[in-house]
């Protein structure tokens, strides 16, 4: 494996795994995310969490704030791990890079994505309805990022900690923010959409409206909790995610 390569992805390697499930974290999020989903799957899925520029291990790297700027950063490095059918699941703003990962990687012959699974994030074509937080004063964005309650207090109440923090969520807010659809293509592979039942943020109806982005199968599952529900349902939800990968995977 080149350095390369060790920098986007942080998963290990499997010699007898027939799947590789990138996975790619929220907004301030890293790789870290998806620790534990290697042992919790079965042994023929490869996790592997992708580490994002500005995060975690790449820290000292500047983080993008363009969504096709990013995508085209992780398609050289994912090239070497192409020679399994893939899959991509992406927690709110990672949802949406999977989906432009995804359209982009469609278009090579020698790359075959079995899956695309989104949570917590409305379908790409609907537009914006929450205020633009990458535009927010430093006061309002760091109480915005509060109500989100994705973040752990002890970052919330350590200035010097949020000093560090808050340009990243900013970035990836703008990267999200400034995110521009264009032309649908529906995508060859099945999409599985994942979301809060108390989410504040996304309604059902805009997960449900990710069913056009596939000429495949679409499937919908709620699972009871809020924004971040994958942290206290993340054995249900890796059921699901298991579920959905699973050779002749059919609607639950």
């Amino acid at each position: 494996m080149s350095s390369v390569e060790s920098v986007w992805f942080t998963g290990r390697r499997s010699p007898t795994a027939r799947l590789r499930l990138f996975c790619i974290p929220y907004a301030g999020g890293g790789a870290s995310l998806y620790r534990e989903w290697a042992p919790a799957l079965a042994p023929w899925i490869e996790v592997q969490p992708v580490q994002l520029p500005g995060r975690e291990s790449r820290f000292d790297e500047p983080p993008l704030t363009s969504m096709a700027d990013l995508v085209q950063e992780i398609l050289d490095p994912i090239g070497p791990y192409l020679d399994l059918p893939i899959a991509v699941f992406g927690h709110s703003m990672g949802a949406l890079i999977g989906y432009e990962l995804v359209r982009r990687l469609q278009r090579r012959p020698s790359a075959m994505v079995s899956a695309l699974l989104v949570s917590s994030h409305p379908a790409p074509h609907l537009p914006q309805r929450l205020p633009l937080r990458h535009k927010m004063n430093e006061r309002d964005l760091r109480a915005s990022v509060k109500d989100l309650d994705g973040t752990p207090q002890s970052i919330l109440s350590n200035d010097a900690l949020m000093d560090l923090f808050s340009p990243l969520l900013r970035a990836d807010f703008q990267l999200v923010e400034t995110y521009e659809h264009g032309v649908p293509t529906p995508l060859r592979c099945p999409i599985y959409a994942f979301g809060g039942t108390s989410d504040p943020y996304v309604s059902k109806d805009e997960l449900r409206a990710w069913g056009v982005h596939t000429n495949a199968v679409f499937q919908l599952a709620m699972l009871t909790g809020d924004h971040f529900y994958l942290k206290t349902r993340s054995d249900q939800l890796l059921s699901y995610v298991f579920e959905s990968l699973a050779p002749g995977a059919c609607p639950r």
